[in-house]
């Protein structure tokens, strides 16, 4: 998990593949790091595994690492308090022609705004060799949380040091995203599916259009379910128009249009491939086997295919 960015604000963004509770850390590689960068961080310009640091101040993150920070508290009224020390100098006449000059340090004062101390995290980095490459890493945090905010800072003292980092396994392996599984189709509630069954869908999309227009297309989605299809998917998003009905013995998918001027796509991939592509792959990549336009001799097309 790359994160190239100047500063991390949504730690569960960030996390999102990890499940609650995983172990990791913070990693950027040593390889892809100039020696100013290194420099910069405290580290030598040729790191050896074991090296550890407490990154020198470069940014606000990093100086709050290592000195902490004050927060200013508007809030509440304001104090004297002491600010600084100076010197002064001034000459005093000792009679008869005669003057010495006297110093004195003064403290100074000035009414602030009451500020609260946050201390340093002091969050050390240490380098450490994993299948031959030298990594700078932090230290094992754990999503949850109550870590939140300092995982945000590990992070974010990362990128102001590095201007990179990758989020790893506490064991240095990397994380790989999770498959998606895209949902552009509800199947129907199993069982036999007589043209009852789908025309509920089918209506609530055409209740504005003219029986002239609704009959054709109540017409071919019968007729291919009168053929008894194994499953039949509704469309949802991009597909909300279309009504998937599968034919395991056939190894047959047929996509049907509830739109008027659309063809009938016929498909001999697993249905769970073709479910996974977007609808610009599926209907205008030439993946389908078959593009039946709605003409005079529609019906016969799908009786030679579903006979």
């Amino acid at each position: 998990m790359q994160i190239s960015q100047k500063r991390v604000r949504s730690v569960q963004r960030v996390l999102r593949p990890l499940v609650p509770n995983t172990r990791f850390r913070v990693v950027v590689a040593v390889a892809d790091l100039t020696e100013e960068i290194l420099t910069n961080a405290d580290f030598a310009t040729n790191p050896r595994p074991e090296d550890t640091i407490l990154p020198k101040p470069f940014g606000t993150v990093s100086d709050y690492n290592a000195n902490g920070r004050y927060v200013v508290r508007k809030d509440l009224p304001k104090e004297e308090r002491y600010v600084t020390t100076v010197e002064w100098s001034w000459e005093e006449w000792a009679g008869r022609n005669q003057t010495v000059t006297r110093t004195e340090d003064r403290p100074m004062y000035r009414e602030c705004y009451q500020r609260d101390f946050y201390p340093s995290p002091a969050s050390e980095l240490t380098v450490v060799t994993q299948n031959g490459q030298l990594l700078i890493v932090s230290k094992e945090l754990t999503n949850t949380a109550a870590q939140e905010n300092h995982i945000r800072h590990i992070i974010n003292l990362f990128l102001e040091l590095f201007g990179e980092c990758e989020i790893r396994h506490a064991n240095l392996q990397a994380i790989m995203p999770p498959n998606i599984r895209k949902v552009n189709w509800r199947l129907l509630p199993p069982g036999q599916y007589p043209w009852s069954r789908v025309r509920g869908h089918v209506n609530r999309m055409l209740e504005d259009k003219a029986p002239r227009y609704t009959n054709p297309i109540h017409n071919r989605l019968g007729k291919i379910a009168s053929f008894n299809p194994d499953e039949v998917y509704v469309g949802q998003g991009g597909f909300r128009s279309y009504i998937a009905y599968i034919f395991n013995d056939k190894k047959l998918a047929i996509l049907e249009s509830v739109m008027m001027d659309n063809a009938t796509y016929v498909f001999n991939l697993d249905w769970e491939q073709v479910s996974q592509l977007t609808k610009a792959q599926i209907l205008q990549d030439d993946l389908h086997l078959e593009r039946i336009i709605h003409s005079a001799n529609w019906n016969d097309r799908i009786d030679t295919l579903l006979q």
